[in-house]
C-alpha cells in the first residue's frame, strides 16, 4: 500500500500531462487486476513460500494466450498449447510435494498469474485509449484497499521508510518507461 502511494504520487504528473483522464471500462478492469495481482502475491507469499509466489505469477503467459482467445479473438497456436500443457505440468508438482506453505497460499498464488495476465489483457484493449491509467488507478486502488493495515502496521524505522520510497520510485518508473 505505502508502495503504491508513493507511485500514485510520482505517476500523478505524466497522468495529468496526458491524452485524457478517460476512465474506460479496460482502465478499470486493469486496476481491479493490479490490486487483485498486488494482494494475491503479498497473500501467497506469507501462507506459501516467495518462491511459489514468484513461480506462479510467471504463469502469466498460459492464461494471456488463454484470455486473448477469448477476449482478443486471437489464435492459440501450436507452441502456445505445448507451452500450457508443461506450465500447468509444472503446476501441478507445485501442489504436490514440491515447495512449502498452505494449500490456501498455493490456490492463492495461481491468482498471481491469473491477474497479471489480466492486467495485460487490458493493457492491450486500452491500447488505442491511455494505458498508463490502468497503472495509476490500480496504485490508486492497492493504496486504497491497503491503508487499513497501514494504520495498524506501526510506524517505520528509517531504514524500512527509506526501502518503501525506493520501492514506490522503481515502481513509478518502471511504469512511466
Amino acid at each position: 500500500a505505502g508502495r503504491s502511494i508513493i507511485s500514485v504520487v510520482l505517476l500523478l504528473p505524466m497522468v495529468l500531462k496526458g491524452k485524457s483522464l478517460h476512465i474506460s471500462r479496460n482502465v478499470i478492469g486493469g486496476a481491479v487486476c493490479y490490486t487483485i495481482f498486488n494482494y494475491c502475491f503479498i497473500i501467497s507469499t506469507k501462507l506459501a513460500t516467495s518462491a511459489i509466489a514468484i513461480m506462479m505469477q510467471y504463469t502469466a503467459p498460459v492464461y494471456v494466450a488463454v484470455l486473448a482467445w477469448i477476449f482478443l479473438k486471437e489464435r492459440i497456436t501450436k507452441a502456445d498449447l505445448i507451452s500450457i500443457v508443461f506450465i500447468f505440468g509444472g503446476m501441478f508438482l507445485f501442489f504436490t510435494e514440491a515447495g512449502g506453505g498452505s494449500t490456501a497460499g498455493k490456490i492463492i498464488a495461481v491468482f498471481n498469474g491469473i491477474s497479471f495476465a489480466g492486467i495485460s489483457i487490458f493493457l492491450r484493449l486500452e491500447k488505442d485509449g491511455d494505458p498508463k491509467l490502468c497503472m495509476f488507478f490500480g496504485n490508486l486502488l492497492s493504496g486504497i484497499v491497503g491503508i487499513p493495515f497501514i494504520a495498524t502496521a506501526g510506524p517505520l524505522d528509517t531504514s524500512g521508510f527509506f526501502f518503501l520510497l525506493l520501492a514506490g520510485i522503481l515502481c513509478a518508473l518502471t511504469y512511466t518507461l
